[in-house]
């Protein structure tokens, strides 16, 4: 880690370091003394992961980043070996870790080209591959080609085919770019547009790689409008010594004290698990340990010959230390208000359903109810069998009435917490469910309990129970690291039972439910409804089917006949419980039945199960939103993302689509989609995006999110997010559904929500697809990005060009619009739905010297055009410019073998096989980092770096290299963030 700070200290121009780090290990680890019980540190909020890898280049460290130029990615994922392997194996291991650190953190994006970049663009009739600086050698070789002495073939776009390859010279001189090829020996350093930069540092405008196309600047002016670069602090002095590492453990010293006194066998294999890192930040001049992710988690077989403790621990192959159970507290609104619309009934459903069928066995659960004032409805209670289960359940109350004191309700859950956990309750969990405004009277109130709640690290979930609730459940989740939900009450409604079970999902690791269905439905009198749901072949383990409804009804199961089917019905609060033995495999078809009654039916379905396999991945889908609160204008936008993995690997091609409940109660669907388009930052690395805008909010209040995932997937095996797919699998028909929270509005004006204020997403994909040597025309595609952003289909577009000549005039700055003389085919024909790929071909003969206003007697040749595109709508709203790309005729006789280009001399390629790509190592640790910033020590999370483990190219000494001539880059700095 020393060399990493080191690398980091040098490469920031002396402005970021590492002083110290935390290792969140897992639970089920053997416990060391030394390690230290966690104080809130969490695998699901980690940013690290420590796991092995997969593919061809198991231990190549990827990044997944869903957001946009500067925005922070999820997480970077590391392989054990890549951490522990020699300094031989992986010589570039900080460069590697830095790397990886600027996505993570600062948003960097790729220099390199990943399979949606085009590796190479023409200008002044030569061909250069996409890196950053100009001043790296290499040569260009096919090596499918060895009867052509490898020479590369020119295709119908201009460019080299997809089998021709830069090699790049491993003996540069060349300093950037880090976030090109780290892995090179004089590479220190990010590219720079300075113009006063050394040409070894100076940025490639003209490169099409993705942070060109997203950022529109280099990597290093990305990082300078990032906050933690705010201020320079190149002054303050390096600490060159090794950073502190603090490991924490998620165990409860009671329980390990039992079992390692009462253990008489252990016998430990190795097991795949996902753990995750999150990240801090410290806002004092004193180092503090920050949280992190940790690595797969080994299987232990313990057996025990006595049991002292009080919670025996889950019965699974994870049984080292026993890991502390899940401790939660419900704090339950009584008031008033709780009668109408048969609130209070509603939510004892959803509660009991909760503690029969979710909570895990050794799960410890307190029941406090409040109205005026609170009261312990059922203390502090280990979830041993169905009896305790039972008496919880008994506990959850019927009866409302009083005033609102939500205060009161989180007062007495603190006091019940404390009790329990002692020293451990930063560990513990309240879930605060409230229908109304808190009383004025109230005492405490939220304000007043609120503090030392959060000193005490408690993490708070909330929900609220109609639009009446009192916005400051979502402040209270906000402050305490917790999740904010929202329920309107409707019989049809899933989000109360949603939010209960994600808050499980997203916070246990080894074994946690998986939801397929969650639905609404409304059975007509005298009539029955009929589903089948699909289970594919990650899952199948303990599989239950709730139902809750609010009159009467029947349920007929048709499950596969290895799998025994057990039914309860909860008359008294309306439910009914299936829950099948072993493992389903196929599908289970559920009839509702409602043919013996006069009245229609609302019911309320769930459909839950594990993984097939105890420790295997099952598929997965979560959701989340950019933000939990919008202040109300013309151009408000909420972004949400949906993640449909197995473990690391990313399932395309399945149908995502995210459900709105509104404060109307009615429900607003948006399509998301994984196609690199918009807000979707890479096509097919799992990452569903979507938009809700402005215009298509209804009034200030809570909005409730559900993501619905259906359809038959591919599953990337051996993917990394963004790079070359290694092996696609069937997922077969894939059914998932994910609760994604709330958000709040306000200032909501229903005359601008009416208004067309929304233009169509910038394109970030334009390239050219056709450009022949002696032809007078190009032909450029692009993804069609919509009406409102990524939503409907533009009304038009509109193109620019200009010129760069031999003679180095300085570019027009002024923009001038290709006229539509210059088409071949009509604007009309690439007015396609947002995500069609569409194309339009550009005469270019009469671009001459007189149509950009050149004298003609200096100038004698324009033999690079540059060319960006825009989109519009029928209100006139313009989209931002796309990125922008050079076109140049290359006449392929000028790259017949041997090839000259300028600057370099005749080179015979050699006939050796083409040198190895990178052999890159994946390996996942959580480890949170603290950077020094601005004199400050800020707590980071740092993504261990791989290096790439490096196989000597065996090339002649003569290469062919490329550079730009000294002229210079043809356009002048873009001066804001893309």
């Amino acid at each position: 880690m020393w060399k990493t700070s080191e690398f980091m200290n040098a490469a920031t121009n002396t402005q970021k370091y590492i002083t110290n780090y935390t290792i969140l290990v897992p639970a089920t680890w053997s416990h060391d003394a030394a390690w230290h019980r966690t104080s809130g540190e969490t695998f699901e909020r980690g940013r690290i992961l420590v796991k092995e890898g997969f593919g061809e280049s198991p231990d190549e460290p990827n990044t997944l980043q869903p957001g946009d130029c500067g925005q922070e990615g999820d997480y970077t994922h590391l392989t054990p070996n890549f951490l522990l392997a020699s300094d031989s194996e992986f010589p570039f291991r900080e460069k590697t870790m830095v790397h990886h650190w600027g996505h993570l953190k600062w948003g960097l994006l790729d220099e390199k080209p990943t399979d949606e970049d085009i590796k190479w663009y023409s200008y002044r009739r030569r061909l250069y591959p996409t890196r950053c600086t100009t001043a790296i050698d290499g040569i260009v070789r096919d090596a499918t080609r060895e009867q052509s002495n490898f020479a590369c073939l020119i295709a119908l776009n201009g460019l080299f085919t997809d089998t021709c390859q830069f090699i790049e010279d491993l003996e540069t001189s060349s300093r950037a770019s880090i976030m090109y090829r780290e892995d090179l020996s004089s590479v220190d350093s990010f590219c720079n547009s300075d113009p006063d930069s050394p040409a070894d540092l100076t940025h490639d405008s003209l490169a099409p790689s993705k942070q060109n196309r997203r950022c529109e600047m280099s990597t290093w002016d990305t990082l300078n409008f990032h906050e933690d670069f705010a201020t320079d602090t190149s002054n303050l002095e390096f600490l060159n010594e090794e950073p502190v590492a603090y490991i924490v453990q998620d165990y409860d010293p009671e329980l390990v004290a039992t079992t390692t006194s009462t253990t008489s066998t252990t016998t430990t294999t190795a097991a795949p698990t996902t753990v995750a890192t999150s990240t801090s930040t410290s806002t004092t001049s004193t180092t503090t340990p920050t949280t992190t992710a940790t690595s797969s988690e080994p299987v232990v077989t313990t057996v025990s010959t006595t049991t002292e403790s009080p919670v025996e621990p889950t019965a699974d192959p994870f049984t080292g230390p026993p890991r502390k159970p899940d401790v939660v507290c419900l704090v339950l609104d009584v008031s008033g208000s709780m009668n109408s619309e048969n609130r209070i009934n509603i939510m004892g459903s959803a509660v009991a359903n909760y503690l029969r069928n979710y909570l895990e066995t050794g799960s410890v659960v307190g029941i406090v109810q409040f109205n005026t004032a609170a009261t312990v409805a059922k203390g502090m209670t280990v979830i041993v069998n169905d009896t305790t289960r039972d008496e919880l359940v008994n506990a959850v109350p019927t009866v409302a009435g009083g005033g609102t004191s939500i205060g009161s309700g989180m007062v007495g859950c603190k006091e019940e917490l404390l009790a329990y956990a002692g020293e451990d309750v930063a560990s513990t969990r309240m879930f605060v469910l409230s229908d109304g405004q808190e009383s004025s009277n109230s005492s405490p109130n939220t304000a007043e309990a609120l503090p030392e709640i959060i000193e005490l690290g408690i993490t708070v979930d909330t929900i609220a129970y109609s639009q009446s609730a009192d916005p400051v459940l979502g402040s209270v989740a906000l402050l305490t690291g917790g999740y904010s939900f929202y329920f309107s009450g409707s019989q049809v409604s899933t989000a109360m039972q949603d939010a209960l079970l994600a808050t499980i999902e997203r916070r246990r690791n080894l074994d946690t439910p998986v939801t397929l269905v969650s639905s609404g439905i409304m059975v007509p009198a005298r009539s029955n409804y009929t589903q089948t749901v699909p289970l594919d072949i990650s899952i199948g383990r303990d599989t239950r089917l709730v139902f809750t409804y609010y009159s009467q009804l029947d349920v007929h199961i048709d499950a596969p006949p290895a799998n025994q089917v057990k039914i309860t019905r909860d008359t008294a609060f309306k439910l009914i419980s299936v829950q099948l033995s072993g493992v389903v495999t196929g599908e289970v078809t559920f009839t509702l039945d409602n043919t013996q009654s006069f009245t229609d039916e609302n019911v309320v379905v769930s459909v839950t199960t594990r993984a097939g396999v105890l420790g295997q991945d099952p598929i997965t889908a979560s959701a989340r939103l950019s933000t939990n609160y919008l202040s109300f204008d013309a151009q408000s936008t909420v972004n949400i993302f949906a993640d449909v993995f197995q473990g690391l690997n990313p399932v395309s091609g399945v149908n995502v689509s995210a459900i709105f409940e509104l404060p109307t109660s009615s429900e607003l669907t948006i399509i998301m989609t994984d196609n690199g388009v918009g807000t979707d930052m890479t096509a097919g690395d799992g990452v569903y995006s979507g938009t809700i805008r402005s215009n298509q909010l209804v009034n200030d209040g809570f909005y409730s999110l559900k993501i619905d995932v259906e359809g038959f997937g591919e599953l990337a095996v051996g993917t990394i997010a963004g790079r070359r797919k290694k092996r696609a699998v069937s997922t077969g028909p894939l059914s998932r559904v994910a609760s994604g929270g709330m958000f709040q509005v306000e200032g909501f004006d229903l005359t601008i929500a009416s208004q067309d204020n929304f233009a169509p997403s910038k394109i970030t994909d334009l390239r050219i697809v056709e450009s022949i040597y002696g032809t007078d025309y190009f032909t450029f595609g692009w993804t069609a990005p919509g009406n409102d952003l990524t939503y409907g289909t533009a009304a038009g577009y509109e193109m620019s060009v200009w010129y760069d000549t031999h003679a180095n005039k300085t570019l027009n700055d002024s923009v001038i619009l290709a006229p539509e003389a210059m088409l071949r085919n009509n604007w009309s024909t690439t007015l396609q739905p947002a995500g069609e790929f569409v194309n339009i071909t550009v005469l270019v003969g009469g671009l001459n010297n007189s149509f950009f206003g050149l004298n003609e007697t200096d100038e004698t040749e324009i033999d690079t055009y540059f060319f960006k595109l825009r989109a519009f709508d029928e209100a006139g709203n313009m989209a931002d410019w796309s990125n922008e790309i050079s076109a140049s005729f290359v006449n392929p006789a000028d790259y017949l073998n041997p090839v000259t280009i300028p600057g370099s001399t005749s080179v015979t390629v050699p006939t050796t096989a083409v040198p190895p790509g990178l052999n890159t190592t994946l390996i996942a640790i959580a480890v949170a980092l603290s950077v020094c910033l601005l004199g400050l020590i800020v707590g980071i999370t740092i993504a261990l770096l791989v290096c790439f483990k490096k196989k000597k190219n065996q090339v002649d000494p003569e290469r062919e290299r490329f550079s730009h001539p000294s002229s210079g880059n043809p356009t002048p700095p873009v001066a804001a963030v893309g």
